[in-house]
């Protein structure tokens, strides 16, 4: 969770420049847009949560909509984020495509890739 956080932070999950307006197509990592059919990927969807006053609940209610959307043969749940509007999926390209239509649900879909710290050891 810690990690998400760090990310949005450091502006992974938000390109610089990059604004998301609320009922716009999600906003679709250039390289996953040629994601070829059979291939599969995993992402961070980020989602669009309206504001209300029990967060958690309306983030699991829109993680919900957005899986049902998908399908279970075509997106596969790595991670549920319960504070984060987030969910960690393994997709394929019919996926993709109808992530990219759920502008309602969907900010922003990006590569899940493993960060390494910069500079030489952590220690």
């Amino acid at each position: 969770m810690a990690v998400v956080g760090a990310l949005l932070a450091l502006g992974v999950a938000a390109p610089a420049g990059c604004a998301v307006v609320a009922g716009e197509p999600p906003v679709i990592a250039e390289e996953l847009r040629g994601l070829a059919p059979g291939a599969r990927a995993r992402v961070i969807v980020e989602l669009r949560v309206p504001g209300a006053a029990d967060r958690e609940a309306a983030i699991a209610r829109v993680q919900q909509q957005v899986l049902a959307a998908l399908g279970p043969e075509h997106a596969q749940v790595k991670r549920r984020f319960e504070t984060v509007p987030m969910l960690a999926l393994e997709i394929d390209g019919e996926a993709l495509s109808r992530l990219a239509t759920l502008g309602d649900l969907v900010a922003r879909v990006q590569p899940d890739a493993t960060l390494r710290p910069q500079g030489g050891a952590t220690r």
